[in-house]
């Protein structure tokens, strides 16, 4: 009898409730369908969505970024999470004409194939904030496979960065960037000493404790013409107390076979 009474207890305890808020799609259907190809411009697309939340390719692909509260999932017995749904609409121009738009959904997705468009350009958000800065956007696919033939550079330093990690926040040369375990950066840099440091974040933001400085990774090295270089992106954490954060410079072996089952991610301007 007490087995049973106990049984039914953890079962409440454990039992979740969905909320739905029933909360409008940010972009309207009829507003996507307005959007013709080789026929709307780019004022006629901003008189419909705004300014894009980011743009990219010289301001021939803009993205549109919103989220919406889907739901709210109530963990019993005093545990709330949102349902969020991140949506996207990415237009492509040629001349100020759309030559493409694609509508992408992606409630938060981690696969590699989520949010992807056709071209091969898949958008993540949400992981860490709905901030522009902290979405993730994957370079076109011909981009993706022209980084991954590791061409060398007579004038410039070539710089892969990656991790393993389910998510990592790395500042290079005083600007940051956010990446996920399946994506990596790539970069061309003219010669020079070079900064990355990891996690870019402050002392006392991560997950509420304090971190010390000296478990923060601050690297310098010079960046020579015609050189490719690999860095990944570590941490250990036996222990919250003894958190440690790590940038290792891989040989090329190990770097561009790391390289070849990740999507590269297009770096902020």
């Amino acid at each position: 009898m007490w087995r049973a009474l106990l049984l039914i207890k953890a079962s409440f305890l454990s039992a979740c409730i969905y909320i739905p808020t029933f909360e409008e799609e940010p972009y309207k259907e009829e507003d996507r369908v307005a959007v013709q190809i080789q026929q709307t411009t780019r004022e006629q697309v901003i008189a419909l969505f705004g300014q894009p939340t980011v743009s990219r390719e010289n301001d021939q692909i803009w993205i549109y970024n919103e989220a919406r509260l889907k739901g709210i999932i109530w963990i019993l017995p005093d545990k709330l999470a949102p349902h969020l749904d991140f949506q996207f609409i990415l237009i492509e121009f040629e001349n100020d004409i759309v030559s493409n738009i694609e509508y992408i959904e992606d409630v938060i997705g981690f696969s590699k194939n989520s949010g992807c468009s056709s071209s091969g350009i898949c958008l993540r958000s949400g992981f860490l904030g709905e901030d522009p800065s902290e979405m993730l956007i994957t370079s076109k696919g011909e981009h993706d496979r022209m980084a991954k033939g590791f061409r060398q550079i007579p004038e410039m330093c070539s710089l892969y960065i990656y991790t393993e990690e389910l998510g990592a926040k790395v500042e290079i040369d005083s600007k940051l960037h956010f990446m996920i375990d399946d994506t990596y950066f790539h970069a061309l840099f003219q010669p020079g000493i070079k900064t990355i440091v990891y996690p870019a974040l402050p002392p006392q933001a991560f997950g509420g404790f304090y971190m010390p400085r000296e478990v923060i990774e601050r690297l310098q090295f010079e960046c020579q013409a015609g050189s490719i270089k690999f860095l990944e992106l570590q941490y250990d954490a036996p222990f919250w107390r003894r958190f440690r954060f790590y940038i290792t410079q891989v040989d090329d072996e190990t770097g561009r076979q790391a390289i070849m089952d990740k999507q590269e991610i297009e770096l902020l301007p």
